[in-house]
């Protein structure tokens, strides 16, 4: 049995009709969302505070640690030294998670992660439609055994 949580979290913003938006005295709209008018006024910004309070929940909740927690980025941070092009390359260890500074309480420096923009696509098509492609590319072949 392992001793180091995870989580997952989610969200989405819908949009919302003429009607339902109002406007300030500049004619701007008013940001009515949840939250506009709980989390940023309390300084509650980013994806850092909202996985600050799932993690003081997953404390208190179960009774973990920080050291526990601090495990997490020990083990994430021994796996992208693993790869070549990684930002961060120098191991860490649980003193060093624990003695960095505090962001969010309970998250401390080397728990937050660094915000990265990036994706990754595998397109996968018959044969006999990849030379109509707009664009075709070098691709491979993948054999299939029905």
């Amino acid at each position: 049995m392992h001793d180091v949580p995870g989580a997952l979290t989610a969200a989405a913003r819908t949009k919302r009709s003429p009607e339902e938006r109002r406007r300030s005295a500049r004619g701007r709209p008013i940001d009515r969302s949840p939250a506009a008018e709980f989390d940023a006024p309390y300084g509650l910004v980013g994806a850092t505070a909202g996985y600050a309070m799932i993690a003081q929940r997953y404390l208190h909740d179960f009774g973990a640690r920080p050291e526990q927690l601090a495990r997490i980025a020990v083990h994430q941070r021994d796996n992208a030294c693993a790869h070549p092009e990684a930002v961060f390359t120098d191991p860490i260890t649980v003193d060093d998670v624990l003695a960095s500074e505090m962001i969010c309480d309970p998250l401390r420096l080397l728990e937050i992660v660094m915000p990265v923009a990036g994706g990754a696509a595998v397109v996968v098509t018959a044969a006999d439609r990849r030379s109509t492609a707009p664009t075709p590319r070098r691709g491979c072949w993948v054999r299939v055994r029905c």
